[in-house]
């Protein structure tokens, strides 16, 4: 089971992300390097465009049917708390801070944060979908055109060509090109969260699948690539939790993907709670939902 399964907003404090209060007094200087650092994932976000696009072009041709598009992910545009017009802004001294306009948020809290989790999480069910293709394979070697029960609601026919085997090797050269840029991606939002004070942030090893094979530190994941997509599929999973911490520390704001979706992501606290003149600005909603407000 992965972890983002486990997670119950209404459980025990301790499976929360926890953002204590000392952000609010950092100096101004350190809190303009934390904000920007979230923007240098942007790098990765063209390769993991191609990688998903690449992968669904793939089972596509090997007859998956049914299998979700990326803007299945994504948020009813209408869901959304807030627009241009009646977004709500932090107070500031200086009327030129960005975080003060309404385009700001719109920018991040509509677009950046939930486009890149949806990024993130259709890559790695499309991952999934070619693990389950992979499964076939390996039990059914010889036969031509099988299901299997494994399928997790996609119907896959199996067929075995040249254009298939070539179009696995490009997924793999695309992965492998892709996979530095998703973990330099991870890593560098990891340290923004350290930076905005965030603790208990789970680790890569926690989505890992509970098997002792995939555990084993003499295994070479590369070599065999069933492993090398579960590998890269929990990597996918990870960085769409931690990008979720994100959004929701920065952006308390409604839509109709936070529930359910947004539970694994659960925190005490968000960015607005530590600023009483600016919480009172949420949605009575959005100040008392539990994904971000342990109190709740």
């Amino acid at each position: 089971m992965k972890v983002c399964d486990q997670c119950n907003v209404a459980g025990k404090p301790e499976d929360r992300v926890q953002f204590n209060s000392s952000y609010k007094k950092k100096p101004l200087a350190y809190k303009l390097v934390c904000v920007h650092l979230i923007y240098l994932p942007l790098l990765s976000i063209p390769f993991v465009i191609v990688n998903g696009a690449l992968i669904a072009l793939y089972l596509k041709m090997a007859g998956a049917k049914d299998y979700k598009s990326y803007r299945s992910f994504l948020p009813d545009r209408q869901s959304h708390r807030y627009n241009l017009k009646n977004q709500v802004t932090k107070a500031t001294n200086n009327r030129f801070n960005p975080i003060s306009t309404k385009l700001f948020w719109i920018l991040n809290c509509t677009w950046y944060c939930p486009y890149s989790v949806a990024l993130f999480e259709w890559n790695a069910k499309l991952m999934t979908m070619m693990q389950t293709l992979e499964n076939i394979n390996e039990k059914h070697p010889e036969k031509d055109g099988d299901t299997d029960s494994q399928a997790d609601d996609i119907n896959i026919k199996r067929r075995n060509s040249v254009v298939l085997q070539l179009g696995k090797i490009l997924v793999f050269i695309m992965l492998t090109l892709c996979l530095p840029f998703v973990i330099f991606s991870a890593l560098i939002t990891v340290v923004h969260l350290k930076m905005a004070g965030a603790t208990n942030v789970k680790a890569y090893r926690s989505f890992l699948p509970e098997n002792k094979g995939f555990s084993s530190a003499k295994t070479c994941w590369v070599a065999n690539y069933s492993r090398f997509l579960v590998f890269s599929t929990t990597l996918f999973d990870w960085h769409a939790y931690l990008v979720k911490l994100v959004e929701n520390w920065w952006c308390p704001f409604h839509h109709n993907r936070k529930e359910p979706h947004y539970r694994a992501g659960a925190i005490n606290q968000s960015f607005w709670h530590l600023y009483p003149e600016d919480f009172k600005k949420l949605s009575p909603d959005d100040r008392d939902n539990p994904i971000w407000n342990e109190f709740k």
